[in-house]
């Protein structure tokens, strides 16, 4: 057979094994392991699209949606507002400075929408940015100490009264200075000082009694006295002592009694100290 009539043979012979090839006929086994179709082979894949098994178990070409997209170039990317508080790892460990910024020395506190809200701390407490707290000058009540519970520990506490003639007038009678404390019923009065920070003086011979507006008398803390001793810096003692202490029927304000003459000046200062008992 020359080499013309073995070519037309061979050709003869893919013709008829392409005619014998049905449609869809090949299967996997068909196609070599190391086949390297190319995808310009393979049916049109619209832009930006995955191939995905549907639920028929057929390899479909599907839009990538949800919380993550991707362009024809394969870049990925999340979707805004998607991340949700179960995609974050409870181990995430996220660094402080990724957090939205929190004003010098401000708190994150719940809002009345239960959202964690940058705020000022303010009232009896404040902080610093060290995290430095510190209570508030005269933000201590009364009401905020423990009373003496009966066994155990109590608190002895301090009253305070500043009479000034400036603020306070001098004419005879009871004078309850603006600056005061009020001592609680109760209170078990056990000591106290009056000192005359500037002396004080009267037209006459003045006498200044100290004690309560409610509670006690008005001369339970100092009987009347001669203004002459309340010379600049004097230091009185109370006649409420361990000794013979003064016990609160009510609570009161600490008061001073002028008689005699009105004084024409002066400052006063009385400081109380108590304990309060069981009722």
């Amino acid at each position: 057979m020359g080499t013309g009539t073995a070519v037309t043979a061979l050709t003869e012979a893919i013709t008829a094994a392409k005619m014998n090839l049905k449609l869809e006929s090949v299967v996997n086994a068909d196609v070599e392991a190391g086949a390297a179709i190319a995808y310009s082979k393979l049916a049109t894949l619209a832009s930006a699209r995955l191939i995905v098994g549907s639920a028929g178990g057929v390899a479909t070409a599907v839009d990538v949606t949800g919380d993550v997209t991707i362009s024809n170039a394969g870049v990925t990317a999340i979707e805004a507002l998607v991340i949700v508080n179960a995609d974050v790892s409870a181990s995430a460990a996220i660094a402080w400075a990724k957090m939205a910024a929190l004003t010098s020395a401000h708190i994150l506190v719940g809002s009345a929408a239960n959202v964690a809200t940058d705020v000022d701390m303010t009232g009896d407490v404040t902080i610093t940015n060290a995290g430095v707290t510190a209570i508030g000058a005269t933000k201590v009540t009364e009401a905020m100490l423990a009373a003496s519970s009966g066994t155990g520990l109590g608190v002895l506490r301090v009253a305070r009264a500043r009479y000034s003639f400036a603020v306070d007038g001098g004419a005879q009678g009871l004078i309850t200075p603006v600056s005061n404390a009020t001592i609680p019923d109760n209170a078990i009065i056990v000591g106290g000082q009056i000192n005359s920070t500037t002396a004080a003086t009267s037209g006459g011979a003045a006498t200044i009694s100290v004690g309560t507006s409610a509670g006690s008398s008005a001369t339970s803390l100092l009987g009347v006295t001669a203004v002459a001793s309340f010379s600049a810096d004097a230091r009185i003692n109370s006649v409420a002592t361990f000794a013979a202490a003064v016990k609160m029927s009510a609570a009161g304000s600490i008061t001073l009694t002028v008689a005699t003459a009105d004084l024409t000046a002066g400052i006063i200062e009385v400081t109380v100290l108590y304990f309060v008992a069981q009722a």
